[in-house]
C-alpha cells in the first residue's frame, strides 16, 4: 500500500510499513497479521479487530496479534489495551496500564483508530489506547487500569461500533455518554471529545448509525463535550473488510481529531473558581431554601427566594458602576503599534531636522505599516467569517457581520426629541414621552383603548375550521432536571432584567437553585397566577431609520427577568408539543416555529409560482404588512380563541390571562 498524505494536515498512514516492522513476529498458518491479542470472532456480526488493508478473512478464523515495535519518537506513545513499555519491562505486572511519560492528549477507542499515528496528531505528547474488538462496556471496565502521571488536556473517545449489532441506538449512545462521564469524573479538567461512529457495510446498520450519532451529538451538547463529526468518512474510505478504514479513511479520521484539538485550544479555558466564588456557592448551599416551599402563593414564594438569593449575591458581588472603556480595534497587533511608533518618530524628526534620511525611513515605515494593516485586517475578517460558517448560527453570523461593518458601534444616546413643535432635551421628559408613546402603540384597530371591552360578546369559534380540537390542554409538572438544563445553557451575556440577577450567576448556581425555582414554576402553573415581578420590563428604545428626533422612528426592546425567560421556555415547550400533536397549526405557518423561517415560506411561494407558470396560469401575490401587528393583538380575542379553538380552558386559561394582563414597563 502506498502512503497517503493529507494536504491539510500531513497525517499519513502506511499500514504495510507497520507490518514490515513486525517481521520478527511469528505468523500462524491461515491467519492474518495485526496488532494486539489473538481474537476469535464467534457471533453473527464481525467484531472489530485491527487488520491490514488486504481482503478480509472469514469470521471464524483466528488472528495472530503481535506488539508494535518500540518507537523512539519523542512525545508520542502507542498503546494496544496496555501501554507500550520498554522491552525489559514487558513481564513486569506492576507496569501494566501505567504510562511512564507525561501525556497531554489521550485517544481511546476500538480498532478503528489503529492506523492513527500519534505524532501526526499533535506536536505535544499524544497517547493512543486501543481496545480491539471491545464494546463500550468492556472499554469502560478497563479505565481504572489506565494511570497517567498528569491530567491530559484533551481526551478523544471513539467507541460504540461493536455495540451496534446488539444494542439499540438509544442504548449505544447512552453507554458512550456514560463512558465519557466516567472519564470526566476521572479527569475533571480535561476537554472531552466524542468521535461519531463511522459507516460500515458488512451489515445494514446505516439508519442505526445515523440515529446513534444524532443522540451522541445531543449528549455532547447537553454535557458540554466536543462532538467530532465523521461525515466525511464514507464507503470509499473502507478497506476490503467493509468494517475497517483504509489509509485514506484513517487520515480523514486523524484530520477530524486535529480539528477538534485545535478548536478546543482556541476556546478560552474555564477559569478555576476563585475564593469568592467558592464562598458564594457555599453560602448559597447553606441558605434555608425550605422557607420558599412554605407558601402556596407564587408571588410570596418568589419574593422570599429573591430576598435570600440577592442577599447572598450582594454580600459577595455588590453592584459597582464603572466606566466602559473606549472602543478598541480588534485586529490591531503589537507589531503594527511598534511600526506606527517608529513611523511617527521618523516623521517628526524629518519635519524638525529636515533630514532626507528620516524622510526615507518614514516613507519606508509608512508603506510597511499600510501593508501590515491590510494583511492583518484581511486575516482577521477571513477568520471571523470562517468561524461563522463553521458554527452555522445565523444570529452569530449577522452579529459578526454588523460588528465588522461598524453597525454595532453606533450610539443609542438620545439628546433631544421633537414633540409637536417643541423640542425636549430633559432626559426625564424624554423617557416619559417614550413611555407614553410605547404604551399607546397597542391601540386596537377599532380605536378602542380598552382591551377588556373590545371583542366582548363576539364568537370566534368558526373563524378557522382547521384549528378546532376536542382535546384539552393541561399543564404537566416541570421537572428539576429540565430547569437545571435550561439554567446551565443560559448565555452569560444575556441582558439583565429589573431584578438585577445576571445570567452568569444563575448559570454558576444552577445546581443549587434549580429545585426551589422548579417549585415556584409549578406553583404558578397550579394556581393560575403569573408572578408580578416577571411582568415588569426594562424598555430600551432602538432607532430604526429616518429622523432620530421623532419617537415614531424607534422600536421598543423589552428586557425581562432572566428567571421568567427560563419559565417561559418550559411553558412554550408544553404548549408547542400540544398544538403540534393536535395538528392545530397550519402547515403553511413559518413564523415563531422551530426549524421554520422566512426561507421555508419563500420556498413554498416560489414552488407555487413555478407550478402555476408550468400550467399556464397567471400569478398574483398580495403582500400584507400590518403596522405594529404584534402590539395590536387584542388579548381578549386571543384568550377567546385559545378557549374555543385550542382546548385551553380552566386553570390553564387563567394562567395565560394572568400572564398577558397587568404588565408594567420602565
Amino acid at each position: 500500500m502506498n502512503a497517503w498524505r493529507n494536504n491539510e494536515i500531513g497525517a499519513f498512514i502506511n499500514a504495510d510499513d507497520k507490518l514490515k516492522q513486525n517481521s520478527g513476529m511469528a505468523k500462524p498458518k491461515g491467519s492474518k497479521r495485526a496488532f494486539g491479542n489473538i481474537l476469535e470472532c464467534k457471533n453473527a456480526f464481525k467484531i472489530l479487530t485491527v487488520e491490514d488493508d488486504s481482503d478480509h478473512t472469514d469470521n471464524d478464523k483466528q488472528e495472530t496479534v503481535g506488539e508494535e515495535p518500540n518507537r523512539k519518537d519523542s512525545g508520542t506513545q502507542m498503546i494496544e489495551g496496555k501501554p507500550e513499555l520498554p522491552q525489559n519491562n514487558h513481564n513486569d505486572p506492576q507496569n501494566n496500564m501505567n504510562l511512564d511519560r507525561e501525556s497531554q492528549i489521550v485517544i481511546i477507542g476500538d480498532s478503528i483508530i489503529k492506523h492513527i499515528i500519534p505524532k501526526k496528531i499533535s506536536s505535544r505528547n499524544v497517547t493512543k489506547i486501543t481496545f480491539p474488538g471491545k464494546t463500550v462496556d468492556e472499554i469502560s471496565n478497563k479505565l481504572d487500569q489506565i494511570k497517567l502521571k498528569s491530567t491530559p488536556s484533551h481526551i478523544i473517545i471513539h467507541a460504540g461500533t461493536n455495540n451496534l449489532p446488539v444494542d439499540t441506538a438509544e442504548t449505544c449512545a447512552e453507554k458512550v455518554g456514560q463512558l465519557a462521564s466516567k472519564l470526566k469524573t476521572k479527569f475533571p479538567t480535561s476537554r472531552i471529545g466524542i468521535s461519531s461512529i463511522v459507516t460500515r457495510e458488512d451489515c445494514d446498520l446505516t439508519d442505526k448509525i445515523r440515529k446513534t450519532n444524532s443522540l451522541i451529538a445531543q449528549t455532547c451538547l447537553n454535557q458540554d463535550y466536543g462532538f467530532i463529526n465523521n461525515e466525511n468518512i464514507d464507503r470509499t474510505t473502507l478497506n476490503g473488510s467493509k468494517i475497517h478504514l483504509n489509509a485514506k479513511g484513517s487520515a480523514y479520521l486523524a484530520v477530524n481529531f486535529i480539528k477538534f484539538i485545535r478548536e478546543a485550544i482556541k476556546r478560552p479555558p474555564k477559569q478555576e473558581q476563585g475564593k469568592e466564588t467558592v464562598e458564594f456557592i457555599s453560602d448559597l448551599t447553606n441558605i434555608p431554601w425550605q422557607t420558599v416551599f412554605r407558601t402556596s402563593d407564587p408571588n410570596l414564594s418568589w419574593n422570599k427566594w429573591k430576598e435570600l438569593f440577592i442577599g447572598t449575591l450582594d454580600k459577595h458581588a455588590p453592584v459597582r458602576h464603572i466606566r466602559s472603556g473606549k472602543h478598541t480595534t480588534p485586529w490591531m497587533t503589537a507589531e503594527i503599534r511598534s511600526a506606527m511608533r517608529r513611523r511617527d518618530y521618523h516623521k517628526k524628526k524629518a519635519i524638525k531636522l529636515k533630514s532626507d534620511s528620516h524622510w526615507h525611513n518614514y516613507k519606508s515605515l509608512r508603506n510597511k505599516v499600510n501593508k501590515l494593516i491590510r494583511e492583518t485586517k484581511s486575516t482577521f475578517y477571513i477568520n471571523k467569517i470562517s468561524e461563522c460558517a463553521e458554527t452555522k448560527d445565523l444570529k452569530k453570523c449577522w452579529s459578526t457581520i454588523n460588528s465588522l461593518l461598524g453597525k454595532q458601534n453606533k450610539s443609542n444616546y438620545i439628546s433631544e426629541l421633537k414633540v409637536g413643535e417643541n423640542v425636549i432635551t430633559d432626559p426625564n421628559l424624554i423617557a416619559e414621552h417614550f413611555n407614553t408613546h410605547f404604551i399607546n402603540i397597542g391601540v386596537y384597530p377599532d380605536g378602542n383603548d380598552t382591551p377588556n371591552e373590545c371583542g366582548e360578546n363576539l364568537d370566534f369559534s368558526d373563524t378557522n375550521i382547521h384549528s378546532q380540537t376536542n382535546n384539552k390542554f393541561n399543564f404537566s409538572l416541570i421537572k428539576v432536571d429540565s430547569v437545571l438544563c435550561n439554567l446551565k445553557h443560559l448565555k452569560a451575556n444575556k441582558s439583565t432584567g429589573l431584578d438585577a440577577i445576571p445570567a452568569k450567576i444563575l448559570k454558576l448556581a444552577a445546581h443549587i437553585i434549580a429545585p426551589s425555582l422548579t417549585y415556584i414554576f409549578n406553583l404558578s402553573l397550579q394556581s393560575g397566577i403569573y408572578v408580578n415581578d416577571w411582568k415588569r420590563a426594562r424598555v430600551i428604545p432602538i432607532f430604526k431609520s429616518e429622523d432620530k428626533s421623532k419617537c415614531e422612528n424607534y422600536r421598543p426592546i423589552s428586557i425581562l427577568s432572566i428567571v421568567s425567560k427560563v419559565f417561559e421556555k418550559e411553558v412554550f415547550r408544553q404548549v408547542y408539543t400540544y398544538v403540534n400533536e393536535s395538528n392545530l397549526l397550519s402547515k403553511y405557518q413559518s413564523g415563531f416555529r422551530p426549524q421554520h423561517s422566512t426561507l421555508s415560506a419563500l420556498i413554498k411561494i416560489c414552488d407555487e409560482i413555478l407550478n402555476n407558470m408550468d400550467e399556464g396560469k397567471i400569478n398574483c401575490i398580495v403582500f400584507l404588512d400590518i403596522r405594529k401587528a404584534f402590539d395590536s393583538i387584542n388579548h381578549n380575542i386571543l384568550l377567546s380563541k385559545m378557549r374555543s379553538n385550542f382546548g385551553i380552558s380552566g386553570n390553564e386559561l387563567l394562567w395565560f390571562e394572568s400572564y398577558l394582563t397587568n404588565r408594567e414597563q420602565q
